[in-house]
């Protein structure tokens, strides 16, 4: 699925793996990344997701699913659907500034156990 943007003066579209960033006032090169070629997980880690407990791997496509942009124009994220989250400033000029794992079940876990610090060794459910 395709998706159009902007980042400051900068128009942005996604077609499948592709972000492309295209400087609306400039005639520069436009800025292209591919999801293809960002840093994985390596291929021995394993994500647990089952409900037997059973490692599962979701190699997913590399296909993004949605971004966005912050308020000022210069941080742009973008998400894939191998469970990434990459980050990029985008003023002056693009560049990648990280790119991280997301793993819903470590994700949980880790907020469940904020959770249980913060009421007593209880989990609060309500939230």
């Amino acid at each position: 699925m395709s998706r159009l943007g902007f980042s400051g003066e900068w128009f942005l579209i996604t077609c499948g793996k592709k972000l492309i960033a295209i400087h609306t006032k400039e005639s520069s090169e436009p800025f292209v990344f591919d999801c293809c070629c960002a840093e994985k997980r390596p291929k021995s880690a394993k994500v647990v997701n089952g409900s037997d407990g059973d490692a599962l791997e979701d190699p997913g496509s590399d296909s993004i699913l949605a971004f966005a942009v912050s308020s000022s124009g210069k941080l742009m994220a973008l998400t894939d659907d191998t469970k990434r989250l990459v980050l990029f400033h985008c003023e002056p000029s693009w560049h990648c500034v990280s790119i991280s794992e997301n793993i819903c079940g470590q994700t949980m876990k880790d907020d469940q156990q904020q959770r249980t610090r913060g009421n007593g060794g209880h989990v609060d459910h309500s939230q």
